[in-house]
Formats: C-alpha cells, sequence, structure tokens
C-alpha cells in the first residue's frame, strides 16, 4: 500500500507540475497576440528557438530562418522559450532603433554576472551602463586604422592555409573544407585577438583549437545551463553557477593573463587586438587614425586564388 501511495503522489505531482507549466506557458505565448502582433506560433517549452536552444543551430542561423519566415510584414514576434522577442524587417525601423531611438534598445536581454563568469563580460551580452562603458572603451580598437594593422597577420595566416592545401592540390585530392576554415579561422582568432600561434593546420589537436571546440559542444551539462539562464537566470546566478563550465573559463583567463604578463615583462608589442587591450588596460590613449591612404589589399590576392 505504501508503495502504491508513494507511485500515487509522485504521478500526482508530475500531473501538477506539467499543469502549471502548461498554464504558464499558454500565458507567455499570448504576448505578441494582446499586442496585436504578427508572430511565429511557439512550441510548448522551447517556443521558436528549440534548435539554438539545443544547441544544433547558431544564433545566425536560427534568425535567419526566423527572419525568413517572417517575409511581407515590417516586423513579427517569436519567442526565445518563453520570453517574446521582436524581430524587425523594416529599413526605416532598424535605423531608428540603432540611431535615433538607440537609447532604448541597448540592453541585449542577456544574464549575466561577471563574477560567476568573466567570459560573459563582453558587448554582446552586457546591458545598461555596463555596456556603454565597455562599447566607450573598445570603440576605438576597431576603426579602419587599427583593423589595418592586424591585416598581416591574417596574411601569415593565410600563407599557412595556401602551404596547407599546396599538397591535396598539387595531388587532386579531395579536401574537407569545413574543417580546414575551421582550423583556419582558429589560427586567426588566436593570432589576432589572444596574441597566441596555435598553427591549427599543421596541429590539428592543438590546445586552443581543443578549448575553443569545447565552448560550443552540445552536451547536456551545456544545454542545461543555457535553459537555466534563459528560463529563470536569477537562480544560477543566486548559486553561482557560471553559464560557461568553470575550466573552460579557467583556460582563456589563464592564457590571456600569462600572454599579457610575458608580453609587459619583455616589453614585447604585436599588432594584435591584445596589445589593443593592454594599452586601455594601462590607460594608455589610442590614437586616433589620421591616414586618409586607402588600403589597397589586391597585391594579397594571390594568396587565395593559387589554387583557383
Amino acid at each position: 500500500m505504501e508503495n502504491i501511495s508513494c507511485a500515487s503522489v509522485l504521478i500526482g505531482v508530475f500531473f501538477v507540475v506539467l499543469g502549471a507549466l502548461y498554464t504558464y506557458f499558454k500565458h507567455k505565448f499570448s504576448y505578441w497576440e494582446k499586442k496585436g502582433v504578427t508572430f511565429l506560433r511557439p512550441s510548448f517549452l522551447m517556443g521558436n528557438c528549440g534548435e539554438l536552444v539545443l544547441l544544433r543551430k547558431s544564433f545566425g542561423e536560427t534568425y535567419t530562418e526566423l527572419y525568413n519566415k517572417l517575409a511581407g510584414n515590417k516586423f513579427g514576434g517569436v519567442y526565445l522559450l518563453h520570453r517574446p522577442q521582436l524581430i524587425i524587417r523594416d529599413p526605416d525601423l532598424i535605423k531608428a532603433v540603432l540611431v535615433k531611438d538607440f537609447d532604448h534598445f541597448h540592453d541585449h536581454g542577456f544574464a549575466s554576472d561577471e563574477k560567476i563568469d568573466p567570459l560573459s563580460s563582453n558587448l554582446f551580452m552586457s546591458n545598461g551602463s555596463k555596456w556603454r562603458e565597455l562599447r566607450t572603451k573598445l570603440s576605438p580598437t576597431f576603426t579602419s586604422g587599427k583593423m589595418k594593422l592586424m591585416f598581416q597577420t591574417i596574411i601569415n595566416c593565410g600563407k599557412e592555409l595556401t602551404e596547407h592545401l599546396k599538397t591535396p592540390a598539387d595531388q587532386g585530392e579531395m579536401v574537407e573544407f569545413r574543417d580546414v576554415l575551421a582550423k583556419y579561422s582558429t589560427d586567426i582568432i588566436a593570432s589576432c585577438a589572444f596574441g597566441i600561434e596555435c598553427n591549427c593546420l599543421k596541429d590539428p589537436d592543438a590546445e586552443f583549437r581543443k578549448w575553443g571546440r569545447r565552448i560550443f559542444e552540445p552536451t547536456f551539462d551545456a544545454i542545461a545551463r543555457g535553459m537555466l539562464y534563459f528560463l529563470i537566470p536569477s537562480v544560477p546566478i543566486a548559486l553561482g553557477i557560471s553559464n560557461t563550465p568553470n575550466d573552460i573559463i579557467t583556460f582563456f583567463r589563464t592564457l590571456v593573463h600569462e600572454t599579457v604578463n610575458f608580453r609587459e615583462k619583455h616589453s614585447i608589442n604585436r599588432n594584435d587586438f591584445l596589445q589593443l587591450l593592454i594599452r586601455l588596460k594601462n590607460n594608455e590613449r589610442l590614437e586616433p587614425d589620421t591616414s586618409t591612404e586607402e588600403f589597397d589589399g589586391s597585391k594579397y590576392c594571390h594568396v587565395g586564388l593559387q589554387y583557383q
């Protein structure tokens, strides 16, 4: 009898929780309908972004599909899990949001706590005054002149790509280009942003590539963390649970700290993004771009065209 009673209680609790969830999501999913806004019909629990939540598709792929489904409308509503989001298609409305009325739209809607997850303290995740402060500091690092300084580093990675493709090109072999370009992109990111040479094209098992891939692995742990931060972000933040696994945070923090300390100790300077951040850290003023000469990259085109 006790077993039967326990089973009955568990079944009862399950249906109560299920009913509560259904009622909650039904209420949340009525938001755009009440506002009289055209919206895409959401699915239970996942809204319109199930593939994104399960890490099967990227943000870009997910929202491109949603954008295309709203063709013919100036704007439309979707749901990221239970949260209503507005997708704007009309160029004039987009301009108003990004320029004229931007002071009302600077928040990105993502909860984060940089004490728990330092990697979340970036322009994409930050909101309000924190976002404004970061944007003010980082804007001088993204001028055309600063980007030109890094171009030679990208060219060097392109030359390595050329060498990597030379043998299969000469022998007429099939090449898995998705993997090759992923390694090439990782080399550029590691070199320009982190100031290290990881040579992923030569060493597919490079540590930087291994940890970079871990960020996007659709593991149960990653999906569970993402669901918590999307549904009830106050709970994981209160419990000290980061959106990024702690070992990944430790690796990238250690990598940056060691690289910065080494450069400062040995007075090493490189034309990369990390060097600009080091200068900002030391309260140095970044000089404005003064050169009006247009950059001509045509002399570098042979790097990409050699094996066409």
